[in-house]
């Protein structure tokens, strides 16, 4: 426990998000700027993170390699993993602000879950405007789509589907 009070970085905009303590002297930093000014000592990747499936083998997240630990009880992924990859992929492409396609209303449900997971919604809302038009299977699962545009709070999907749903 700290002995003084914490010593504090911050920067316009950038508020500390880490704690570190050192020998009871607590700095509060922005983990973006040692992030930026590290090198990693483990090669051209500073992280390495690694698919981890839940115990009951339908659900999985991201761990960093170096937490793993293989054993044979660990349980193959029970749902189809392509999917997951694809779905993934899309979720990577928003967030490096790269176009993205939806193929089916299975992938954008898919993408919505892991959205809310990596808690990013609203950006993943956001790199969906436009995608919906030029899909017209997309159009065939309107209650599917429905749920992932609540999920999502795409008030253009919602919109669109809640018309669809009402009927002429």
């Amino acid at each position: 426990m700290s002995t003084s009070n914490p010593i504090v970085f911050t920067a316009p905009g950038l508020n500390p998000d880490m704690s570190i303590e050192v020998f009871k002297q607590i700095f509060h930093v922005k983990s973006f700027v040692l992030k930026v000014h590290s090198d990693s000592i483990s090669g051209i990747f500073k992280y390495h993170w690694v698919t981890l499936i839940d115990e009951d083998a339908n659900r999985w997240s991201l761990t960093a390699k170096e937490n793993f630990m293989t054993s044979p009880d660990n349980k193959p992924y029970a749902g189809t993993s392509q999917d997951q990859v694809d779905a993934f992929h899309v979720l990577i492409s928003a967030l490096h602000s790269e176009p993205v396609k939806i193929t089916t209303a299975h992938q954008l449900c898919l993408i919505a879950e892991l959205a809310d997971f990596y808690r990013v919604l609203p950006l993943m809302s956001n790199a969906l405007n436009g995608v919906f038009f030029d899909n017209p299977e997309l159009a065939m699962s309107i209650l599917i789509l429905l749920e992932a545009a609540y999920k999502l709070q795409n008030k253009l999907l919602f919109r669109e589907c809640f018309v669809h749903v009402m009927g002429p």
